[in-house]
């Protein structure tokens, strides 16, 4: 894909940033908030090429650290050390989609972004190679925090 416009730290003004996000490119304040909650928050998917040299002073003149940078590799698929033959499938997350998106975090190692991924996808596989026991306790923590889960 290339090289893609990527804030690496929000300075001073991070409020301004993501102002700055919000008007020159279509995405709104609550997905440019998104964006830069974990940085380094690669813009190159959320931009089109026209306006990124636009935007790459803008965020400059709002304090911003910009850079152009390799993507991350894509989404991760998900799945913890083979070590059975269990797997956990998130059906839907329930009302706690945050504390649900954390516990999948934490059970993957995948990055946030990518725990979220997951969650909007559902119905998907969580986890998958697992002994028994580890799903059964993967499947407990998601149902406690109100998830659907098939394991």
């Amino acid at each position: 894909m290339g090289r893609m416009l990527t804030v690496v730290d929000l300075g001073p003004t991070p409020r301004q940033v993501i102002e700055t996000i919000t008007t020159v490119t279509d995405i709104g304040p609550r997905r440019a908030a998104e964006l830069v909650e974990w940085l380094p928050a690669y813009l190159g998917r959320d931009v089109r090429p026209e306006l990124a040299d636009v935007l790459r002073e803008e965020l400059r003149r709002a304090g911003a650290v910009v850079e152009d940078r390799e993507p991350p590799p894509g989404p991760v698929v998900p799945s913890a050390t083979p070590t059975g033959p269990a797997s956990v499938t998130l059906l839907d997350a329930g009302a706690d989609r945050v504390r649900v998106t954390k516990l999948i975090r934490a059970a993957t190692g995948l990055q946030l972004r990518e725990a979220r991924q997951l969650v909007d996808a559902a119905p998907a596989v969580v986890a998958s190679g697992l002994s028994a026991d580890a799903a059964a306790t993967l499947r407990r923590e998601l149902e406690a925090a109100g998830a659907d889960v098939d394991a």
